[in-house]
């Protein structure tokens, strides 16, 4: 009660700049920064919370950074991060081709897909592996790794079994490697891997590379 008095004798453009005074100092700036340098879409996505609230109110302004947050997520997941791999040396090690020097194949492209594959980001795969097939006209197998993928939605199912048939009409053969169980579990409850042959799932991409190349058509 003492303390209200003494805040009502104060004048009234005083008052805002105590409350911004408060509110900054709840405002993590070492935070921001941290985030800024390691994810910068994070760090908007904080910064533009903590405007809306002091805009817009505490609920509001919360809700809208969720909002921010919820379409930062699809936009991310909706551009996957694709990148053909080759084989590290002699090793069964196989990693990207913009990182590493790494051995490939001139007739069989590995591709490895960073994300769980759904109804967002499923054209975008379909997309990116058609541009690359086509800067490769002598190509005749792709193998999509699927190391990243945790699951794969119903649209995306669609996508592959559309992309088996596009990649089928231009004389290219799509196989599978290294899914994890539970998904192979789910696409074996699918006409996926009926639709896949003579498409294979293979365990690796070692595995894959090593069959293909020692297929006896491989040097047709």
């Amino acid at each position: 009660l003492l303390l209200a008095l003494q805040i009502a004798l104060l004048p009234r453009p005083v008052l805002p700049v105590i409350v911004l005074v408060s509110v900054f100092r709840l405002f993590d700036l070492e935070t921001l920064v941290h985030s800024w340098r390691y994810n910068r879409a994070d760090a908007a996505c904080l910064l533009t919370t903590f405007i809306a609230v002091l805009l817009i109110g505490l609920e509001r302004g919360l809700l809208l950074g969720v909002a921010t947050s919820l379409l930062l997520y699809l936009w991310r997941t909706s551009h996957p991060h694709i990148t053909e791999i080759g084989r590290l040396g002699d090793s069964e090690q196989f990693r990207s081709v913009e990182r590493h020097e790494v051995r490939t194949s001139p007739r069989v492209l590995l591709a490895r897909v960073d994300e769980s594959l759904y109804f967002a980001n499923a054209d975008y795969l379909e997309e990116r592996l058609l541009a690359l097939v086509a800067e490769r006209p002598e190509l005749r197998d792709v193998v999509l790794v699927c190391s990243g993928v945790n699951f794969i939605d119903s649209s995306a199912l669609l996508t592959l079994e559309q992309l088996i048939d596009r990649l089928r009409d231009a004389g290219v053969t799509l196989h599978l490697a290294d899914l994890k169980e539970p998904v192979l579990d789910a696409l074996e409850q699918s006409d996926l891997l009926h639709r896949l042959r003579p498409g294979k799932v293979f365990l690796s991409a070692h595995q894959a590379m090593n069959e293909l190349e020692s297929d006896p058509d491989y040097a047709i």
